[in-house]
């Protein structure tokens, strides 16, 4: 374990034996997750498959998914001291999901390995791609752009694949597509299957890892949180140990599902090769055969029995097929990629559950001489490196004779004591014919039966039940138990009625109407609908798609607050009073009004108070829509709509002096407050609190206060009046750099209102056209400067307290997406102007709030020539003679 950057590797006993298994060094798949503890660590699970599914080598916890977090805890895993993947110290083939971090890492520590992307997750991205709205790729257009990159991706060889692509390119109409596809092209070995081989053994697809991932969170950690990562560190060396271990076991004892999926896999070959006949097989050497098609006699598969594969589509990948299981059947040679069914795979995956040899390999095989299946002296080698780990304190029962066996004397007596009972029954059948006489029916029902007995199972069966029509012959695994219509009838509601399966688990508490989206990418594809997340995404998000119920449709009652309140009580409730809300109403209603008024649309009034109720009081949208009697998203939707609107008008109500006479009346005004000459505005910035925006420029957004926010630049004039707003940049960008990227600036900088000025704090850099205070006066002229330019700067002071006292929205912080945050902004601007040239300069107070004040912030002077430096020209020509 390291501690900085922390990296914890988890290697049981079990993994430990599963490193010396041969296809530990054959193919490896790797997968991370998260979420499983109270502080968030990454754990990475490896594993390699075997005959009983696949089993972990190793468990990597680390604090992050970044790439020093993940190289530190492959270091560990090469330096613990164990013979890692099979001695051989690195595996032939990595396969993982397209996390950058994860794969530069496994390059770094084994180079020598082959990279591979698990084509399913290669597929879900490019189809998330394909739906993303940003992409611009029509609905109907996205199966056929999806489908196209699919016959890249499975295409069988290098030349057809190549060209699959070159017309995907040829016919692509989206640009975007083509240089997203030529990105793909450009990692084609990692995930096109025309360059793989048998060295995969069949396995295209990280699905191994997402299972291991489920268990973990459903069997080991019951959907909860470990307190910590001791906890995960316990949970790992016992509950999912022993689960491995009770898993093998049962493989290992023929009580798992995948020895019934092999032998029935194995029973399909068997049927497949068995049109193939030995002429059509020639042997090349002890390990390669030539097996001729049956379709094509000038096609010619070629069989490596030692590498497991075939040339044909199935078994080019290291997959068992029938082509291989024909050599089997007419030669008895087990092909490397032969199913798991004999005794040899059951008694390993035994030893690699228990670590204990003295388990004699004898007891793995069959009661019956079954020459169907391989038996355990078959033509393979035991993993004698899994064989060392041995229990000493186990007696060995391998020598022990059995006393029971019969001899030859008594098998010999037991044939002739079956005879003798055949030929009484046959004589038996005879007489009662001759007695009773048979008819035609029974005796096609009992030739009937005795011709369906193919087994010997099936003859047991028929002999203990002589004949009974009702006992079955073959005995399917999985059968139903069949239930009577009485025990039916008493079954509680919500159990499944028939012979189906009992739910188990915790039951539902009522009808189900909603269903996770499925996770089934070709079906997703077909149906033209976006694919389920993966637990990457963290948990699974419940989505209410398929059999989906709306609610019933509710109309809430809406108040007509125009009628309902008083002047007094109106403004108290909006911030501004009646005719300020008509006039705006003028402006912005052809915007805002719904293109129908059906479905008891909202009417544009209601859609302003409800925006402005919002602005009053920065609480929830669903207050705010209560408040009307609306949904919150249709709330959400209005207050974006109209912030937009009423932003609109920014061109009409904020502005600049234009004109030379509103100059020189903006520089009157300014003078009067403290004689400061020249003076067109007050600028400042302030901080207005958001939401974090996520995303990787999230902390761009934090400002020096700790919190997220939007630094807000305006100008305003000694009427409190704002005349410019820049609402764009993040809480982290300097004041002087706001400034000098606005327009602002620009105009100051080409002399477009010649020689004025703004005042500003020492938050800003003194030029020729912006002066700020002293830091440290040091004579009466000075002094007075200072007093003069300080009072002269309060209108924007003074602007910001009023603006956000009027609308608590930019007090309390906005939980609006950025785009709609900055719409508010200035849609506040617009309205706090509005009240202003209706004398309203004070709005009601309805909240105790602690507004934070605008800090100032000081910046280092700038040294720069005295020409043209507007607050030395100032301190030495104008101030000296002011009285």
């Amino acid at each position: 374990m390291l501690e900085d950057p922390f990296a914890l590797v988890i290697v049981t006993p079990l993994m430990q034996r599963a490193h010396s298994l041969k296809s530990s060094s054959n193919v490896v798949f790797v997968d991370s997750t998260s979420a499983c503890d109270a502080d968030n660590y990454s754990i990475t699970f490896m594993l390699t498959p075997c005959a009983a599914g696949a089993v972990p080598l190793a468990i990597i916890i680390t604090k992050g998914q970044t790439y020093s977090a993940y190289n530190t805890g492959f270091q560990l895993l090469k330096e613990c001291g164990i013979n890692c993947f099979g001695g051989v110290g690195w595996p032939k083939v990595f396969i993982t999901d397209n996390a950058a971090a994860e794969i530069n890492a496994i390059e770094n520590n084994w180079p020598n390995s082959i990279h591979l992307l698990c084509i399913f997750h290669v597929c879900q991205a490019v189809w998330r791609w394909v739906w993303d709205s940003k992409n611009s790729i029509p609905k109907d257009k996205r199966p056929m752009l999806m489908n196209s990159f699919q016959s890249i991706l499975y295409a069988n060889t290098i030349d057809s694949s190549e060209k699959f692509f070159n017309e995907s390119i040829k016919n692509s109409e989206f640009p975007k597509w083509t240089r997203y596809l030529n990105e793909h092209w450009h990692t084609r070995h990692k995930w096109c299957l025309a360059w793989r081989d048998e060295s995969t053994k069949g396995h295209h697809t990280n699905n191994y890892s997402e299972i291991t991932v489920r268990i973990f969170k459903d069997t080991v950690l019951s959907r909860v949180k470990a307190y910590n990562v001791v906890a995960l560190l316990d949970f790992t060396c016992t509950v999912l140990e022993d689960h491995y271990c009770r898993r093998l076991m049962a493989f290992a004892n023929c009580r798992h599902t995948k020895n019934r999926n092999a032998r029935i896999f194995l029973d399909s070959l068997i049927k497949k090769a068995s049109t193939i006949q030995k002429v059509h097989i020639e042997s090349k050497s002890e390990y390669e055969y030539c097996v001729q098609s049956e379709n094509d006699s000038s096609c010619i598969y070629n069989v490596n029995i030692m590498g497991g594969c075939c040339s044909c589509l199935s078994g080019k990948f290291g997959k068992f097929c029938k082509h291989q299981c024909a050599v089997y059947i007419h030669f008895d040679v087990i092909s490397k990629s032969f199913p798991p069914v004999t005794p040899k795979d059951r008694y390993e995956i035994a030893v690699l559950a228990q670590g204990n040899v003295s388990i004699s390999p004898d007891f793995f095989q069959s009661f019956l001489s079954v020459n169907n299946f391989p038996q355990i002296d078959a033509p393979n080698e035991y993993n004698t490196d899994l064989l060392n780990y041995s229990n000493t304190n186990e007696p060995d029962y391998s020598q022990e004779k059995d006393n029971n066996v019969p001899n030859n004397s008594e098998i010999k007596e037991n044939k002739e004591t079956k005879t003798k009972t055949i030929d009484c029954i046959i004589d038996l059948i005879k007489s009662k014919d001759s007695t009773f006489g048979s008819s035609t029916a029974g005796l096609n029902i009992l030739e009937s039966r005795l011709k369906k007995v193919t087994t010997e199972g099936q003859w047991q069966s028929f002999l203990h039940t002589a004949g009974n029509s009702t006992v079955a012959l073959r005995k399917r695994p999985g059968a139903k138990i069949r239930v009577q219509p009485t025990s039916i009838a008493r079954r509680l509601p919500r159990v499944t009625k028939g012979s189906r399966r009992l739910p188990s688990g915790r039951p539902a508490n009522g009808e189900i109407t909603t269903k996770k989206r499925k996770r089934n990418l070709g079906g997703n594809v077909q149906l033209n609908v976006p694919n389920a997340k993966s637990h990457e995404d963290d948990d699974y998000e419940i989505i209410q798609y398929l059999n989906y119920r709306r609610r019933l449709y509710t109309v809430h009652e809406r108040i007509n607050h125009m009628l309902a309140w008083d002047d007094h009580d109106f403004r108290v409730r909006f911030r501004l009073g009646k005719n300020v809300v008509r006039n705006l109403l003028e402006y912005i209603e052809d915007e805002i009004a719904s293109q129908t008024i059906r479905n008891n649309a909202v009417s544009p009034i209601n859609k302003l108070l409800l925006t402005l109720r919002f602005y009053a009081t920065g609480n929830f949208l669903i207050t705010a829509g209560d408040f009307i009697g609306v949904s919150k998203s249709t709330a959400c939707l209005i207050v974006r709509d109209v912030s937009v609107a009423i932003a609109k008008l920014r061109p009409i109500f904020i502005r600049m002096p234009e004109t030379e006479s509103e100059i020189r009346d903006l520089q009157l005004r300014f003078y009067q407050i403290a004689r400061f000459p020249r003076t067109i505005g007050a600028i400042d910035c302030t901080h207005i609190k958001i939401q974090s925006p996520g995303g990787p420029d999230t902390e761009y957004f934090r400002n020096r206060k700790g919190y997220f926010s939007l630094n807000v630049q305006t100008i305003s004039c000694p009427g409190l009046k704002i005349m410019d707003v820049v609402a764009r940049w993040p809480g982290s960008c300097h004041d002087q750099t706001i400034f000098k990227k606005s327009r602002i600036y620009n105009k100051l900088v080409s002399g477009y209102w010649k020689n004025s000025l703004l005042v500003a704090d020492s938050g800003y850099a003194n030029t020729q056209y912006v002066v700020t205070p002293y830091m440290n006066p040091s004579n009466d002229i000075e002094e007075l400067y200072n007093e003069s330019i300080i009072r002269t700067k309060n209108p924007v002071e003074r602007s910001y307290g009023v603006l956000k006292r009027r609308f608590p929205v930019l007090s309390f912080g906005s939980r609006l997406k950025l785009e709609t945050t900055q719409a508010v902004i200035v849609a506040c601007c617009v309205l706090h102007n509005l009240a202003c040239d209706d004398n309203d300069f004070e709005p009601p107070e309805l909240l105790n709030m602690d507004l934070p004040l605008n800090e100032e912030f000081s910046l280092r002077e700038h040294h720069e020539p005295e020409v043209g430096n507007a607050r030395k020209q100032l301190t030495e020509e104008y101030f000296p003679f002011l009285n």
